[in-house]
Formats: C-alpha cells, sequence, structure tokens
C-alpha cells in the first residue's frame, strides 16, 4: 500500500474503496467518484482488481460515453497476483 499511496501523492490520484462483491459489483462507489470529475477530465477506467468490477465499468461507461474503458488482455496477467478467495460465485449477469 505505501507505494500506491506515494503514487497517488506524486500523480494527484484520488483513491476510493469498493466492494467488488457487493450486490452492485461496486457501481455505486465508482459512480460517486465519476462525479468529483464532471467535464473537466477526460476519464479512462480499468479494471485492475477484482473481475466484477469491469461489469460496473461496463455499464457506467455505456451510460457516460465521455469516459473510455480499457482492458488487460487475459493472457497479460500476474499469475502470483492472487489466490482468490476459495468459493465459487455464481449467479446471472444483469
Amino acid at each position: 500500500m505505501e507505494e500506491y499511496v506515494e503514487l497517488k501523492e506524486e500523480f494527484g490520484c484520488e483513491m476510493f474503496e469498493l466492494d467488488a462483491y457487493a450486490p452492485d459489483l461496486g457501481r455505486r462507489a465508482i459512480a460517486d467518484a465519476l462525479k468529483s470529475f464532471g467535464e473537466s477530465h477526460n476519464v479512462i477506467m480499468a479494471s485492475l482488481g477484482p473481475k466484477p468490477t469491469s461489469i460496473s465499468l461496463y455499464r457506467l461507461q455505456r451510460a457516460r460515453q465521455d469516459t473510455g474503458l480499457v482492458y488487460a488482455p487475459a493472457n497479460e496477467f500476474n499469475e502470483s497476483y492472487s489466490i482468490g478467495i476459495g468459493d465459487c460465485i455464481e449467479g446471472p449477469v444483469w
């Protein structure tokens, strides 16, 4: 986390917390964070953490076409990044 805090301070980034496994997949937290930018910034979004947030980002980008959405190719990842939560999450994508 210390490296992220240093980058945040160096580049003036804003950090916020969200629950990627909440019923809304973190959408409300992301939408609230986007409100502070208005039309003053070019917003590019990417899901670099739990992948359920990529669904929320897609939906937000469709609602706000003034934002961009990027996605890291599936074959370019760090296999040591995460060991998962140990459970299978199932359900419809709506």
